[in-house]
């Protein structure tokens, strides 16, 4: 055999790169981007399915079932008043700015009703409801707004799938250790770990931000259908 020989043989690890690389469509320079924006849809889709279990289960707990369809139309009322007062905002702030901005809101807010819980005042049961359903679909927006940035539309065409299925990946996880971790810490502590996860988002998106952004003119406007169908859940 020629001393140069073993040189020429693929190296395991690279292979596997080359291999990841071609199934998940991901080009050189992209991989540490598209893992970044991975890992943050994947906390906050953990975020949008966890908080729904909390939010129902502290609900339902103190309110009898006949009146979640108040609560709904309170989400909707309190959601158009979000995205008014959003809009005058989004655009003027830096995307990963936005997002701590509304992390700490979260975190904040989710840490007081563990409190509030704890003292029993029954007032925080459906405004927890309301609210929660509107920061975890706010997280979702930020999240693709966001992504839009980074990649121009023959890009995002390519590798919003292989990043949309962090979604599926949230659901199945929550589905596996929710009722695990609820038997542990019960419900009410699922909100620490529903602001761990939130933490998590404005970490992931702050080194998102020293990623190179594509040029204005050439950014993905379009959010994936799978984004589209994700979000518009939160109306059921």
């Amino acid at each position: 055999m020629e001393q140069g020989s073993p040189s020429r043989l693929p190296r395991p690890r690279a292979a596997l790169s080359s291999v990841v690389a071609a199934t998940l469509q991901v080009r050189p320079g992209e991989g540490r981007r598209v893992a970044l924006l991975f890992l943050q849809l994947l906390l906050a889709s953990a975020v949008f399915v966890l908080g729904r279990t909390v939010r129902d289960t502290l609900f339902l707990s103190r309110y009898p079932i006949k009146y979640l369809p108040w609560m709904f139309v309170l989400y909707g009322l309190t959601s158009a008043a979000t995205v008014v007062v959003y809009a005058r905002f989004a655009d003027r702030v830096a995307r990963h700015r936005m997002i701590a901005v509304t992390t700490a809101v979260g975190i904040t807010t989710y840490t007081a009703t563990w409190g509030l819980v704890r003292a029993g005042q029954t007032w925080i049961y459906p405004a927890f409801y309301v609210w929660a359903e509107v920061v975890a679909n706010l997280f979702i927006v930020q999240f693709w707004t966001l992504a839009n940035d980074l990649f121009d539309a023959r890009a995002a065409k390519r590798l919003f799938g292989t990043v949309g299925s962090a979604r599926v990946l949230g659901v199945v996880l929550v589905g596996l250790a929710a009722g695990a971790v609820v038997e542990i810490i019960g419900t009410a502590q699922l909100l620490f770990v529903l602001a761990a996860l939130m933490a998590g988002i404005a970490v992931c998106a702050h080194l998102i931000s020293r990623e190179q952004h594509a040029p204005a003119g050439e950014r993905s406007g379009a959010q994936p259908r799978s984004a589209r169908k994700f979000m518009s859940a939160s109306g059921t």
